[in-house]
C-alpha cells in the first residue's frame, strides 16, 4: 500500500511539473506576442513619423519652387518694358525652372527600411533564445524524473525572469522609439533650409539695386554718356542672375549623414540589446542548473 500511494504522488508530482511547465511556455509566448506587437507598433509609428516629415520636406520645396519662380518673375517685369534689356536668358530661366531644381530625396529609403528589417531580425533572436530557454526548463524533468520536486522549486524561482524585464523585446521597441524625434527634427531642419536659401537668392538679386537705374526714357535711348553704364550693368547682371544656380541639393546633402546616424544607432541598440538578452538568459539557466 505504502509503495502504491508513493507511486501515486510521484505520478501527481510529474504531472504537476509538466503542468508548470507547460504554464511557464504559456507565460513566456505571451509576453513575446505582447512585445513583438508593440515592437510593431512602433514601427507603424517610425514610419509614420518618416512619411510625415517627408510631406513636409515636399511641400517645403514646392513652396520653394515657387517663390523663387515668383522672384525672378518679379524682375522680369521690373524691366520688362526697357527695350534695351535683354530679357531672354531671365525668361528661359523662368520657364525651364522646374527642369533645373532638384528635388529632395524621400527620407523614407532603403537605410529606413534596414531598420525595420534589423530589429526584426533582433527580436527574432531573442524569441528564439527565450522558447529554447523554456526547452531546456520543461525538458529538465523528462521521466523518468528522479527530482520532480526540485525542478518544480527551480522552475517557479527561475522560470518567471524569462517573461520579466529587462528580459524582454520591449528593450528593443525602446530602441525605435528614441529616433521618433530626430526623424521628425531631420524633416523640420530640411523643410526650414529651403527658406534659408529663398533668403541667400533674394539677397544675391538685390545686389542690382547698385546699377543706379535710369529713368526709362533713358534707358530706351540710351546715350554714351548716361544710358550706358547703367544698360551695361543691368544687362551684365540680369544674365548673370539668368545663370545663377540655385543649390538646393544641399538639403539633401544634410539628410544623408543624419539618417544614416539614425541607422546606425537603432542597429546598434538592438544588437546589443539582442546580445544583453542572451546573456541574461544564460545566466538564468545556469542558475536554474545550478538550483537541481
Amino acid at each position: 500500500m505504502k509503495f502504491l500511494l508513493a507511486l501515486v504522488g510521484a505520478v501527481c508530482l510529474v504531472g504537476g511539473i509538466h503542468a508548470q511547465t507547460s504554464t511557464l511556455g504559456t507565460t513566456v509566448t505571451s509576453a513575446i506576442n505582447i512585445s513583438k506587437n508593440s515592437l510593431s507598433t512602433a514601427i507603424q509609428q517610425l514610419n509614420g513619423t518618416i512619411n510625415i516629415a517627408d510631406q513636409s520636406v515636399s511641400t517645403a520645396y514646392t513652396q520653394f519652387v515657387q517663390n523663387v519662380a515668383a522672384l525672378y518673375t518679379s524682375y522680369y517685369n521690373r524691366f520688362s518694358n526697357y527695350t534695351t534689356i535683354d530679357l531672354s536668358g531671365l525668361n528661359q530661366t523662368i520657364c525651364n525652372l522646374q527642369n533645373t531644381m532638384s528635388p529632395p530625396q524621400p527620407i523614407q529609403d532603403w537605410s529606413t527600411t534596414q531598420i525595420f528589417t534589423d530589429v526584426q531580425a533582433s527580436a527574432q533572436q531573442i524569441e528564439s533564445t527565450l522558447n529554447a530557454a523554456v526547452q531546456t526548463m520543461t525538458n529538465s524533468c523528462a521521466p523518468p524524473c528522479a527530482n520532480a520536486a526540485k525542478v518544480a522549486t527551480c522552475t517557479t524561482k527561475w522560470g518567471p525572469k524569462l517573461s520579466t524585464a529587462p528580459i524582454t523585446i520591449d528593450r528593443i521597441t525602446d530602441c525605435v522609439t528614441a529616433e521618433l524625434v530626430r526623424f521628425s527634427d531631420i524633416g523640420s531642419n530640411m523643410a526650414s533650409m529651403y527658406n534659408n536659401l529663398l533668403t541667400s537668392a533674394s539677397n544675391y538679386l538685390k545686389v542690382v539695386d547698385v546699377c543706379d537705374t535710369p529713368a526709362p526714357e533713358v534707358l530706351n535711348n540710351p546715350s554714351p554718356m548716361y544710358g550706358s553704364p547703367s544698360t551695361q550693368c543691368l544687362n551684365t547682371y540680369l544674365q548673370r542672375i539668368s545663370y545663377m544656380p540655385i543649390n538646393s541639393y544641399v538639403v539633401d546633402s544634410m539628410r544623408y549623414p543624419q539618417t544614416y546616424l539614425i541607422q546606425f544607432r537603432v542597429q546598434r541598440c538592438a544588437k546589443l540589446v539582442e546580445l544583453d538578452v542572451k546573456d541574461r538568459v544564460a545566466k538564468v539557466l545556469e542558475s536554474f542548473q545550478s538550483c537541481l
